[in-house]
């Protein structure tokens, strides 16, 4: 399940935008985590993709997924380690996932993309 909190009042273009492409990926199946406290970013979001800031250490971010793709039946096929970022790669028998995190140390939060590909 993504939640999406958008704020009160009336919706702009963009949050339908976002609200639009959360609700795609979902009718697509893509059963993919995203935490509370995510800030999605409109730019990094499509019928296949997912970007969010999180503040938190990427330490807690990459516990995160490693956990919560397993509970949602991804296996978790490669994990590549780089000095600020990390990447893994899941598997499903009809799908595969890259959940990029990339650090930034300034902030004190990562970045987040997932992608989501289809195998035929």
């Amino acid at each position: 399940m993504v939640i999406l909190l958008v704020g009160c009042g009336k919706r702009t273009h963009l949050d339908k935008v976002i609200i639009d492409s959360v609700q795609t990926l979902q009718t697509k199946q893509v059963d993919v985590p995203v935490p509370l406290g995510a800030n999605i970013q409109p730019n990094l979001v499509s019928g296949v993709s997912l970007g969010y800031t999180w503040v938190v250490p990427i330490a807690d971010a990459v516990g995160y997924y490693q956990v919560e793709m397993v509970q949602l039946g991804w296996k978790l096929e490669n994990h590549f380690i780089g000095p600020l970022d990390e990447l893994m790669i899941f598997e499903k028998p009809y799908r595969s996932a890259a959940v990029s995190i990339k650090s930034d140390l300034k902030d004190k939060a990562v970045t987040v993309l997932i992608l989501i590909k289809y195998k035929n």
